[in-house]
């Protein structure tokens, strides 16, 4: 089992590493020990969500991948559907956010692959996530920072820049305006907006 680190949380990094590399049967989960899942994870990837853009770029460029591989990836912004976009290889995926406690990461890995929840394949052809207007809306947003200037500039009404903002945050994840910008602001964000 790899570790992959791209987040700056000290915490959460050196939690994770020694769950994992504890022999020990984990407390309050009778039958799974952490080398039991160590040897069930291909890989633990901690993404920085106060740049998930440049953890996204990361992980496209990543060729440790291999076809099947079971990939842990812990986020609490970026969700399933986003990140599937930037692994190249058909690997069984699945997310859990650092909120939620080990004993639930650890009782999705009982429960048969086929009826796993949050569980996507790659796939080679995706649908697009985001209409051309919305990465129009996405790229005026990064040279205005507000929903108010990217609706004076493209001349239309702030209710519609405000839905274009709804509709970008609910499939990118992002929860508030300040997560939405860390997508934007990042240098990377013209190379990721291919992948979207």
């Amino acid at each position: 089992m790899n570790i992959i680190s791209y987040t700056d949380d000290f915490y959460l990094n050196s939690a994770v590493r020694y769950l994992f590399s504890t022999e020990k049967e984990l407390q309050g989960e009778a039958g799974i020990s952490a080398g039991l899942v160590g040897t069930m994870l291909d890989y633990i990837i901690l993404f920085n969500d106060k740049s998930p853009s440049e953890s996204l770029m990361k992980l496209s460029v990543f060729n440790g991948f291999k076809p099947d591989d079971i990939i842990l990836v812990i986020s609490d912004v970026v969700p399933i559907e986003v990140i599937t976009r930037f692994i190249r290889e058909r690997c069984r995926l699945f997310v859990q956010s650092s909120k939620t406690k080990l004993h639930e990461w650890l009782t999705i890995l009982k429960v048969p692959f086929g009826r796993r929840e949050g569980l996507i394949s790659f796939e080679n052809k995706h649908k697009p996530l985001l209409t051309y207007t919305e990465k129009s809306f996405l790229n005026a947003l990064r040279m205005a920072q507000t929903q108010n200037e990217f609706a004076k500039t493209a001349e239309i009404h702030r209710k519609t820049a405000s839905t274009y903002k709804r509709s970008v945050m609910r499939k990118l994840g992002a929860h508030h305006t300040p997560q939405l910008l860390d997508y934007v602001n990042a240098k990377c964000f013209l190379q990721i907006l291919s992948y979207l």
